[in-house]
């Protein structure tokens, strides 16, 4: 579903559900490296997700074909795995 990420207005109450069900939350070591985690900690949260009590201090991954640069790593999906990083070589 594709969502504008730069919009200051609020989420339609259609979206929102969806999005809610998108989120992942990333732990690190548990697969994901501690710069990564930093790195993404310190991307601004997106101004759509600022007018969200539910979606405030959350992040937005974009993940095209499955995979999203993040610093020095990768990180991809894995419908099996879940959210994983690889580092880029």
């Amino acid at each position: 579903m594709p969502v504008l990420l730069s919009t200051a207005e609020p989420i339609p109450a259609d979206v929102l559900p969806e999005l809610l069900d998108s989120r992942a939350t990333l732990t690190s070591p548990a697969g994901v490296p501690a710069a990564v985690v930093r790195t993404l900690l310190d991307t601004a949260v997106p101004p759509l997700f600022e007018q969200s009590p539910w979606l405030r201090k959350h992040r937005a991954v974009v993940l095209v074909d499955g995979r999203c640069p993040v610093g020095d790593h990768v990180l991809a999906y894995d419908e099996r795995i879940g959210v994983y990083a690889e580092e880029v070589q």
